[in-house]
């Protein structure tokens, strides 16, 4: 029979603790079987104690499933029968619905604001943007992270989409209220934040994406 070397290599990723994901690896999502770059998905692996562990950070060590960040993929992964045997475990602690999709909540928004934390500390963040700047960024060759206030003026939500627009780069991003986006940079309130291309601006990108739908209505 022949080998399928993806799969083996997707196995072998997965066993090995602390391993840093591939921003570039995609995975299937396990309800839908829509295939997504991994950080933008949620993994789940079954943990000696709790039983289902959300592993937002995708570094547990184990076997894992991956499915798409929503609440409703939430429920649909409790849901399956086959559950412990991909996870590798005879028998498998399950919580109820409404417990799970607080965890991965609370996870979601932690690593987002500790990933934007993180940012500032390494000085990554503009201390105050403007259209200039950002176009000088986008003229050095890479695409920064654009992230906005959900109640962020119309005129600044209107210039940073058109920046982003003229520069065919990913739209600016609206993870949080200007309180709790200034909060996370360090700041008592932010309207928007700029965070040059690089490792840690493409980890807050997906983080901001998967809080983004988990947290959409």
């Amino acid at each position: 029979m022949a080998r399928n070397p993806g799969r083996n290599q997707k196995r072998q990723e997965e066993a090995q603790p602390g391993k840093r994901p591939d921003d570039t690896a995609r995975r299937t999502c396990l309800i839908s079987r829509t295939i997504h770059p991994r950080a933008h998905l949620l993994r789940f692996v079954a943990a000696p104690r709790e039983g289902l562990t959300e592993d937002v950070a995708g570094r547990l060590p184990g076997r894992g499933v991956s499915i798409q960040p929503t609440r409703r993929h939430c429920v649909a992964l409790l849901r399956r029968q086959d559950l412990p045997r991909r996870l590798g475990v005879s028998t498998l602690v399950l919580p109820p619905g409404e417990v799970l999709q607080g965890r991965v909540a609370q996870a979601l928004e932690r690593r987002l604001i500790e990933g934007i934390g993180l940012a500032r500390r390494a000085g990554r963040i503009l201390p105050e943007w403007s259209e200039a700047e950002v176009e000088r960024l986008f003229s050095d060759g890479g695409q920064p992270l654009l992230l906005l206030a959900r109640d962020a003026p119309d005129a600044v939500r209107d210039a940073m989409a058109a920046l982003a627009s003229r520069h065919a780069a990913t739209p600016p991003l609206a993870p949080f209220d200007r309180e709790v986006l200034g909060r996370a940079g360090g700041w008592k309130e932010a309207i928007a934040l700029v965070i040059p291309a690089g490792k840690i601006a493409r980890r807050i990108e997906a983080d901001a994406t998967r809080w983004i739908t988990f947290s959409s209505p």
